[in-house]
């Protein structure tokens, strides 16, 4: 297992040429697997801000396609965004509207029907 994981989320996993069948069958199935998990996300230090479900029952790529194709990284965590002050999301053209992350900058707790009880300076994410 640790030959295909390396310190990777399962969504940011995938198979490629020369995986035995039994992992290229796990990679298929992925999808039905995800549909009965839920994302305990602690720190957010390895759970993917775009790939995983870790907010509502899809990725947020998935959700926002158009703000994901223009992501410049697309391999972030939670942790790295919401520690960064969202900073660490960038994308390849300006976005209109930035009135969460401003609010995020000044230290004020974002939603918590959006992301539960997280603030920006505590550094730690409790989903309820």
């Amino acid at each position: 297992m640790k030959k295909y994981v390396k310190n990777k989320t399962l969504a940011q996993m995938d198979s490629k040429n020369g995986d035995s069948q039994f992992w290229r069958f796990l990679m298929k199935i992925k999808p039905l697997y995800r549909k009965f998990c839920v994302l305990k996300i602690g720190n957010g230090k390895k759970t993917s801000f775009w790939l995983d479900s870790w907010i509502g029952a899809r990725p947020l790529a998935h959700k926002y396609p158009d703000l994901f194709y223009i992501a410049l990284n697309k391999n972030v965590t939670v942790a790295e965004v919401l520690d960064s002050d969202f900073a660490r999301l960038k994308f390849r053209r300006d976005l209109i509207g930035s009135i969460v992350v401003t609010a995020a900058r000044r230290g004020a707790k974002l939603p918590s029907h959006l992301l539960g009880e997280y603030g920006v300076r505590r550094g730690d994410v409790i989903l309820t």
